[in-house]
């Protein structure tokens, strides 16, 4: 599980991620939003992706490079 405290103090955290969340994300406009609607919680709650979209930008960064992390050795390269 990874944490980050976000500028309003908050606290954001994010689950390891399964292959089904990853799969799921691709439907969105923006996987890395529909992979942060699936994973992670702020304060415990889940977030619907149009409150992802419309969060302050300083509020959402942190939560975006949380997801980066978690995501970065993972890759399509082999699979289409």
């Amino acid at each position: 599980m990874r944490e980050v405290v976000l500028p309003s103090g908050k606290f954001a955290s994010m689950r390891s991620v399964l292959a089904l969340d990853i799969l799921l994300s691709f439907t969105k406009d923006f996987p890395n939003v529909g992979l942060m609607e699936r994973t992670v919680t702020i304060e415990g709650e889940h977030l619907t992706y149009e409150q992802y979209l419309a969060m302050d930008a300083v509020e959402f960064m942190p939560i975006l490079g949380m997801v980066a992390e978690a995501t970065k050795g993972l890759s399509l390269k082999g699979i289409v």
